[in-house]
């Protein structure tokens, strides 16, 4: 009787153990689990600036949450102008955000599952002697050049592109301005868009809604370019 009862309780342990484990594995999976990455915004702002060669601050926000369809997201991003521009941004962003799926990735797919900029401003400016604010010149550092590598014949890729190996769930765009500025111009070109919604999905075109205003003239329009099958 008493060892059948040890065995019982060593049962009910290990029974207990087993239901906290995948409970804690659902969570982990399922349930978004979101990292806060805004203390490490120097690092983020160092290497962006190393990488673009001008200016990059990020003045809020930096998020990861961690499941099967994690997501990024970034607030009050800022990128300078390079030197010889009049002091400013070259872009402004509010706040980004996109998303993907991890189980497609494992199969050589990309699934996105939202693109969503909500508040971009970009102003493009050409100088009088033809520089432009819109090139980048990262920083570069020289290493020894290494002995030629003999070539040998290109290996081939069993890579097969499918309808579903890039799929766009969700795109949303919200208050994006692109403004050009050039010499002799009395005022600058402004293009808009107050909103833009799209999607691609397998074996469906991909499709962009775009609400805003050209040089001042509202226009509405839709734009279909065909699937990745076709």
């Amino acid at each position: 009787m008493r060892g059948s009862k040890i065995i019982r309780w060593t049962l009910y342990v290990l029974g207990g153990f087993t239901i906290i484990v995948v409970l804690f594995l659902v969570v982990l999976v399922f349930v978004p689990i979101t990292i806060d990455l805004s203390e490490y915004r120097g690092a983020v702002e160092s290497a962006a600036t190393l990488a673009l060669g001008r200016d990059v601050h990020v003045e809020d926000k930096i998020v990861i949450a961690t499941s099967l369809q994690p997501y990024f997201s970034l607030e009050g991003l800022r990128i300078a102008n390079p030197e010889g521009f009049q002091t400013g941004d070259f872009l402004r962003m509010k706040e980004a955000r996109i998303g993907v799926r991890v189980l497609p990735l494992l199969r050589g797919k990309l699934h996105i599952t939202e693109i969503k900029v909500d508040g971009l401003t970009v102003l493009l400016v050409e100088s009088e002697k033809g520089a432009v604010n819109w090139t980048f010149s990262p920083a570069t550092v020289s290493k020894p050049e290494a002995p030629p590598e003999p070539k040998s014949a290109p290996e081939k890729s069993d890579f097969k592109l499918e309808s579903d190996s890039l799929v766009l769930a969700d795109l949303i765009l919200k208050d994006i301005s692109v403004d050009y500025r050039s010499p002799g111009m009395k005022e600058s070109l402004q293009f808009k868009i107050e909103e833009c919604k799209g999607s691609m999905n397998p074996g469906q075109p991909f499709i962009l809604d775009i609400k805003g205003k050209l040089l001042n003239e509202p226009y509405n329009t839709r734009i279909e370019i065909g699937s990745l099958e076709e």
